[in-house]
């Protein structure tokens, strides 16, 4: 195998060598062209000085793009269809040609084609589990006026939204709902579209709102509805 990467660079070598004559002349040139102004310096204050001048990052940065665009596609067809692959595979095709007879005749597992042994038979590709579609977030739902005010409770309604698998609804006797009335804070109600809250005080000013939710998440809040409890 050793031998096989001797041919394989050598044939490189014979190819890539003409293209570097050609190129490396002017990339010398490029970099002989960068200068300083003598004031004095040493030698190798002005080499230092050279290297760190744009003009001499420019014409490195050049170089190299040159011999990408010179080399690179040579050593690609080398290593697909050119002289280096055939060398490479006269010399190597009869190596592995006689390990897959030898593998052939005691029965082993095939690992590897080769003119020899069968073609293995391919892997079915598995087919892809399809993407679900994303479920929308639901609208707020718009919150109606309360049925069947009494002394200690009253009747929440609001409208039914699309796509809504439920609703949760809180009831506060702060317009801002900074605190909640105790077991209606983001309460879920499922899916309806009333709820009776009771154990309320008579004569006292209630606000409810609702948000409505399903597998793709949360709306944002209703209107707020505002409701006094009758007195005794």
């Amino acid at each position: 195998m050793l031998e096989a990467v001797h041919v394989h660079e050598h044939t490189h070598e014979e190819h890539l060598l003409p293209a570097l004559q050609t190129v490396a002349p002017q990339i010398q040139n490029e970099v002989q062209e960068v200068s300083v102004q003598y004031t004095g310096q040493s030698e190798q204050q002005a080499i230092d000085e050279i290297e760190a001048s744009p003009e001499f990052q420019s014409a490195g940065t050049d170089a190299v793009n040159r011999g990408v665009r010179e080399f690179v596609p040579l050593a690609e067809a080398d290593h697909t269809s050119g002289e280096a692959a055939r060398r490479v595979h006269a010399f190597v095709a009869p190596m592995i040609n006689g390990i897959c007879e030898y593998a052939v005749t005691n029965g082993w597992t095939q690992q590897i084609p080769c003119e020899v042994c069968p073609t293995p038979t391919p892997t079915p590709t598995p087919t892809p589990t399809p993407t679900p579609t994303p479920v929308p977030t639901p609208s707020p739902p718009t919150a109606n006026d309360a049925t069947n005010v009494t002394g200690s409770g009253f009747t929440v309604n609001w409208s039914s939204v699309n796509g809504a698998t439920g609703y949760r609804l809180d009831v506060s006797t702060s317009s801002s709902f900074t605190s909640y009335v105790s077991g209606y804070q983001n309460l879920d109600v499922g899916n309806v579209t009333s709820r009776n809250v009771s154990g309320l005080s008579a004569n006292t000013t209630y606000y409810y709102r609702l948000r409505a939710y399903n597998t793709g998440g949360t709306s944002g809040s209703s209107n707020v509805i505002r409701v006094k409890t009758r007195s005794h």
